[in-house]
This record gives C-alpha cells, sequence and structure tokens, in this order.
C-alpha cells in the first residue's frame, strides 16, 4: 500500500511539474514559413478577395511606424507596431506585389501635383498603399496570430485591420477574422 502511495505522489507531482512547465513556457517560434502563410491569408482576405485587387503595392521601411495608424490618434499599442518587408516570393499571392520603401512615396507625391489620380494610373488595380506588421502570436493559442495591415488610398482616405489567422489541422493557416480598425473617411 505505502509503495502505491508514493508512486501516485511522484506520478502526480512529475503531472504537475509537467502543467507547470508548459504553462510558462512562451509561444514556439514562428518559422518564416509561417509568417509568410499568415501574411499571406490576411493579405488575401483584405485585399484579394474583399477589394478585388489586381496588384499590390507595399510600403517598407525599416522601423518606420504604420503612418495609416498613427494619424488615428492615440492608439500606442497600435501606432508603435514597426512595419515589415514581406518576402513577396514566399507570399505566393497571384498578382503582383511592388515594394516601395519612404523615398519612393515622397518622390511619387513630389513629382505629381495630381498624386493620388497619378498614383492610380501608375498602379492600376491597386488598393492604394499598403502596410503590415510583424505577426504576433496569440498568447492564449500558439495555433492562432495576428497583425495589422493598413493602406492610404487617398487624401482622406485611409483603413486598417487587425486580421486574426489560425492554424488548421492540416498546418495551413486561414482567415478567422479582420476587425476594421480605422475606416475611410469622406
Amino acid at each position: 500500500m505505502r509503495r502505491w502511495t508514493w508512486y501516485g505522489a511522484r506520478l502526480a507531482a512529475t503531472a504537475w511539474l509537467g502543467v507547470f512547465a508548459a504553462c510558462t513556457r512562451g509561444p514556439k517560434p514562428l518559422t518564416p514559413a509561417d509568417i509568410a502563410a499568415i501574411q499571406h491569408a490576411a493579405l488575401t482576405t483584405v485585399f484579394i478577395e474583399r477589394e478585388d485587387a489586381k496588384q499590390l503595392v507595399l510600403l517598407v521601411q525599416a522601423g518606420l511606424d504604420d503612418p495609416t495608424l498613427a494619424r488615428q490618434g492615440p492608439q500606442p499599442e497600435l501606432s508603435a507596431l514597426p512595419i515589415v518587408t514581406p518576402d513577396t516570393a514566399a507570399l505566393a499571392l497571384g498578382i503582383p506585389v511592388t515594394i516601395l520603401t519612404q523615398a519612393d512615396v515622397e518622390a511619387h507625391f513630389k513629382a505629381n501635383a495630381d498624386a493620388w489620380p497619378a498614383w492610380y494610373a501608375r498602379y492600376p488595380g491597386a488598393p492604394g498603399l499598403a502596410t503590415i506588421t510583424n505577426v504576433h502570436v496569440e498568447t492564449q493559442s500558439p495555433n492562432a496570430a495576428w497583425l495589422i495591415i493598413s493602406r492610404s488610398c487617398g487624401e482622406h482616405c485611409q483603413a486598417a485591420w487587425r486580421v486574426t489567422v489560425e492554424r488548421g489541422a492540416k498546418g495551413g493557416w486561414h482567415t478567422v477574422n479582420a476587425i476594421a480598425l480605422a475606416m475611410p473617411k469622406a
């Protein structure tokens, strides 16, 4: 009888140690393939499925905060998220993706008096100028992640979405929701 009590106590202690270790361990880091798949799912949902974009123009610059979110007022948890440069080949969106720096964008708007009409003439079928932030793993679920996608589409037109993506049973990532954070202003 005493042997089973000792064995049961050791088993319970080992089980609790395993539970504690699992709870204190952070989420598993995402691989570059995971990040590309998450970006693909989010960009496809927002721009290809919802807006029928024929091409995508992304603003990228290391350390640059998202300008659309910064204009929305005090949202420190969102406006300080840096935008990232995606691997356009790994995205495999099925539409052309053009990467521009802040200097490229500034040069375009300085050179064209009719800035946005000239933009859409140069990038037909694009939904404006888009950005994406780093991918963040949900703390409650290592199989869920989110990122912010935003776009500028005119002088008084901006939009931003918090897109949540989940890993399915077969390992693929799919969008579960896209919540509007900022909508175009008339």
